[in-house]
């Protein structure tokens, strides 16, 4: 089990491609993924990663894309995807 934060970002599909390749790089699933005329993703990251990932979509984007964080949270990752846990 993990602690963390869960992070939404919306962002266009250009840099939502560059965003997919960096989260299968670092291991971080993805709990949804949302397309209209621009693409939501929703993934956990760990407490301890929580500072270098948000720096790099900052970076990646430009701070152009929005990203919100959950409260701390616990969450498990099994091989049906992201279980979430009440704290």
């Amino acid at each position: 089990m993990f602690t963390g934060r869960i992070f939404t970002v919306t962002l266009d599909y250009t840099t939502y491609g560059r965003l997919i390749y960096y989260l299968n790089k670092e291991n971080i699933p993805l709990m949804s993924t949302d397309y209209s005329d621009a693409v939501t993703v929703k993934f956990p990251v760990a407490s301890a990663d929580i500072t270098r990932v948000y720096k790099y979509i900052t970076d990646m984007t430009g701070g152009a894309c929005p990203i919100e964080q959950s409260d701390e949270i616990s969450y498990s990752v099994t091989d049906e995807g992201v279980i979430t846990h009440e704290n």
